[in-house]
């Protein structure tokens, strides 16, 4: 287990929630414990959002976790690094016999094995998963990869920024929307 604080080089506080993270990365599962104060509440359907990242990139994975923890809003966050294994823990399969059904689905476009919009077709055409809200998350910006994703079924499209701040910004808008004014299907 590891203590992520609230703010990078800040030691926890006695008055903090603590929600798990799952990292899952080829089979294994890592546990980090996320820290939110006391003083923040549950909005949206009164508990805690969980959000699903399917990201091949390591580093991309961290900066959304850490573009998070500025948000006001209580999140779980799981990880998966390609589609095939975002299939396998949306359906509950294999290892992810357990897993807690996501929310709200970050999805890369360019991931190994199945790429993004093949695991946005396969969400849409299961009738179990079809009402999941899913956000694409790209480095492109190409009019194709966007008009397939919509054509698809995505919720949102959004381009990557390469700077952590232009990042950070657009995760902050993206989660006051989302975690405080949507509301979520029953899955």
């Amino acid at each position: 287990m590891c203590y992520v604080p609230l703010r990078f080089g800040e030691e926890p506080r006695e008055s903090v929630l603590v929600f798990s993270c799952e990292f899952v990365n080829i089979g294994l599962s890592q546990h980090f414990l996320w820290m939110m104060p006391d003083t923040m509440h549950m909005e949206a359907h009164n508990s805690v959002l969980t959000i699903l990242l399917v990201e091949d990139d390591p580093g991309d994975a961290e900066l959304f976790q850490e573009s998070l923890s500025d948000s006001k809003h209580s999140f779980s966050f799981r990880w998966v690094e390609d589609g095939v294994s975002a299939l396998s823990f949306l359906r509950r399969e294999g290892a992810f016999q357990e897993a807690e059904k996501p929310d709200i689905v970050f999805l890369d476009l360019n991931l190994p094995g199945k790429n993004g919009l093949e695991v946005l077709q396969d969400i849409r055409g299961d009738q179990e998963l079809c009402q999941l809200p899913v956000i694409m998350l790209s480095t492109s910006d190409q009019h194709d990869d966007i008009a397939r994703s919509y054509e698809l079924g995505a919720n949102c499209y959004l381009v990557k920024p390469s700077k952590f701040r232009e990042f950070s910004e657009m995760m902050g808008a993206l989660t006051a929307f989302w975690f405080k004014f949507v509301k979520f299907p029953l899955l």
